[in-house]
């Protein structure tokens, strides 16, 4: 976008001089990939979504392989100790309806919980941080919030 910006401000600076040296067709293709482009790029930022991941561990032990699964992606948070939060960025597609929330608890047994995402995220925010908190007795919380530095 900012090469795109430099050179449309050199073609505009030099109007007359690049003018003389296009032909009729490339004179026409210059001016429409001025004015489309701004278009693409607009429409292309609008339509960016981004949702990060973020993972606290409300347990009162230190928690092993914690991972989230979802869409058929896994994102992993490794080693995760007591009252401590993880963030991943991750897909920039909508979260699925549900997540599937894996870790090994200190006595080595697995731990998989599903965790129904349909209510969760709201419909109008394409961007935002989904959260899940893991909890003691074995339960996740999913949760959802607008970062304040996402501009929509």
């Amino acid at each position: 976008m900012a090469v795109w910006a430099i050179s449309t401000a050199i073609v505009l600076w030099n109007l007359r001089k690049v003018a003389k040296h296009l032909g009729g067709p490339a004179r026409a293709i210059v001016a429409l990939s001025i004015a489309f482009l701004p278009v693409v790029a607009l429409v292309s930022a609008i339509n960016h979504q981004t949702y990060d991941l973020r993972v606290w561990n409300e347990t009162d032990k230190m928690i092993d392989d914690v991972s989230v699964h979802m869409a058929g992606k896994s994102h992993s948070f490794g080693v995760m100790s007591s009252g401590v939060t993880a963030t991943r960025a991750f897909q920039p597609d909508r979260p699925a309806s549900s997540a599937e929330i894996r870790w090994t608890g200190e006595d080595g047994r697995a731990h998989v919980v599903e965790v129904d995402l349909s209510d969760v995220v709201p419909r109008r925010y394409d961007r935002g941080v989904l959260t899940f908190t893991i909890y003691a007795e074995e339960s996740v919380r999913a949760g959802f919030f607008i970062r304040k530095d996402y501009a929509f």
